[in-house]
């Protein structure tokens, strides 16, 4: 077992936060898309968003990184997502990364999303 930063047991084949990190965003993207919100406002999708968490999450505790290292994954994600209208020289503009950067992200998110079976 590995102790974390809370000092709760982990398993070492437990996936680390980064992969969670990409669980909770898919997850909550799904339930977006499922709920068909409209002009309901930031309440409701916090709501939904809330209730999907839940959903997943419920009952265990998961590590939240700092802030840094947090938003550079929530961008590695958003480097896929905007891969399909963007290539990687213009995702290099976008994201002030070199091209071998954006290769790097784009292939350490795909194989998490392909891991966990997440497909579009």
């Amino acid at each position: 077992m590995l102790m974390s930063k809370q000092g709760m047991n982990q398993p070492a084949d437990e996936p680390s936060w980064p992969e969670e990190l990409s669980k909770m965003v898919y997850t909550v993207e799904g339930e977006f898309r499922q709920s068909a919100v409209s002009d309901q406002g930031y309440t409701r999708l916090s709501h939904v968003a809330i209730k999907a968490m839940a959903l997943y999450f419920g009952g265990r505790a998961e590590y939240l990184p700092k802030i840094d290292a947090l938003s550079r994954a929530v961008r590695d994600i958003s480097i896929f997502q905007d891969r399909i209208k963007l290539s990687p020289k213009e995702l290099s503009l976008k994201y002030d990364l070199s091209v071998m950067q954006i290769l790097k992200v784009l292939e350490r998110v795909r194989h998490n999303r392909e891991k966990y079976g997440i497909n579009d």
